[in-house]
């Protein structure tokens, strides 16, 4: 599983080993019905591919299967912010989001938080992320962000640590 997961990981800068376990993990399983075809001949989940910017905010965009998080975001968020970040990004992809909307943001925060937990990480730990976000005209205040994630049910059992 991790070779194939890696083959997404592009970056500017590199993430740490500890990083790259998260956005495996989070990513693991791939879009759902959807297959990739490599010219060897194998098949694979589709996954997005992963890269690091040089901001040291904390910020991530998602542009379709291609994903950008900031050098900041990977460095300064613990595992399970991380996670919750990653799935974020990672749900508005699988959504079909093309714009960024207040509805949109909080379907990517719930299923976020759904593909952190199955990832084994505790979205209801990883939503101080928000603390790091501000509201605007295309995202929500983050007290709505954090009751998203938390009304996700997710299971202590499930976690990694």
């Amino acid at each position: 599983m991790g070779a194939a997961v890696l083959m997404v990981l592009t970056a500017s800068f590199a993430l740490a080993s500890s990083r790259q376990e998260v956005v495996s993990r989070v990513v693991a399983s791939g879009m759902p019905d959807c297959l990739s075809y490599l010219e060897d001949g194998t098949v694979q989940p589709c996954r997005p591919a992963i890269s690091v910017t040089a901001a040291l905010d904390i910020s991530a965009v998602s542009k379709g299967a291609e994903i950008e998080i900031s050098r900041g975001a990977s460095q300064r968020l613990n595992k399970d912010e991380f996670a919750l970040l990653v799935g974020h990004e990672v749900a508005h992809w699988y959504l079909g989001h093309s714009a960024s909307n207040v509805t949109n943001e909080l379907e990517a925060d719930a299923l976020g938080a759904s593909l952190a937990c199955q990832a084994g990480y505790n979205p209801q730990r990883g939503a101080s992320l928000f603390r790091f976000l501000t509201a605007g005209t295309t995202h929500p205040e983050p007290e709505m962000r954090r009751n998203a994630v938390k009304a996700v049910p997710c299971f202590k059992a499930q976690y990694l640590h």
